[in-house]
C-alpha cells in the first residue's frame, strides 16, 4: 500500500515524511534535520552527517526511546497534533506532561515510605 500524503502523519510515520506537510512542527523538524545534515556535509564531517540522516528515517514513536527524557503516550499524541498543526496539540502535550509529573511524584512518595 502507498502512503496517502493528504492524511496527517501518525506515530509510525517518519520525520522525513514531514517534507510533504504544508505547515506544522513536522515540517520544522524535517527542515532542521535536513539543515544540520547539509551543514555537516559542508564542513566535511560525513560520518556525523550520516548519523543525522538516520533521524530522518526514525518514526515519531521512536522519539521517546531516543530522547533523554522518557516521553509518555499522551505526550506523544500531543506532539503528533503539533506535528500536523492541529488545534489543541500544545494543550494536550502540557496536560500529559503534568499528569506524568504527578505520577512520578506519587511514585517517589511511595518509595520514600
Amino acid at each position: 500500500t502507498r502512503w496517502d500524503r493528504s492524511k496527517p502523519l501518525e506515530v509510525n510515520d517518519t520525520i522525513g515524511q514531514g517534507v510533504y506537510l504544508k505547515k506544522g512542527l513536522g515540517k520544522t523538524f524535517y527542515k532542521l534535520v535536513k539543515f544540520v545534515h547539509s551543514l555537516l556535509l559542508f564542513i566535511g564531517d560525513k560520518k556525523s552527517a550520516n548519523n543525522i540522516l538516520f533521524i530522518m528515517h526514525l518514526p515519531y514513536r521512536g522519539i521517546s526511546r531516543m530522547s533523554v527524557v522518557n516521553v509518555s503516550w499522551g505526550q506523544l499524541m500531543g506532539l503528533m497534533k503539533m506535528v500536523n498543526a492541529e488545534q489543541g496539540g500544545w494543550k494536550e502535550f502540557l496536560e500529559a506532561t503534568r499528569e506524568k509529573k504527578e505520577q512520578q511524584e506519587i511514585k517517589a512518595e511511595v518509595k520514600s515510605k
